[in-house]
């Protein structure tokens, strides 16, 4: 596993409590090299990498 340079939250795909995202520089931009969700949920690098790819929800009302 490698050491993040970067760590921001996010909520867990699985419980949508808290967890902690750790980042990396690649040579396109940035990976997701660690996950931790604060409620213990045990969440796949592939499933975490899927999940912060999501394209934001529709827009609220304007």
């Amino acid at each position: 596993m490698s050491a993040s340079d970067r760590v921001t939250w996010t909520a867990c795909p699985r419980c949508g409590g808290r967890a902690a995202v750790g980042w990396s520089p690649e040579v396109a931009g940035e990976a997701v090299v660690e996950f931790d969700c604060t409620g213990g949920c045990p969440v796949p690098l592939d499933l975490a990498r899927a999940h912060l790819r999501r394209p934001p929800g529709p827009a609220g009302p304007r």
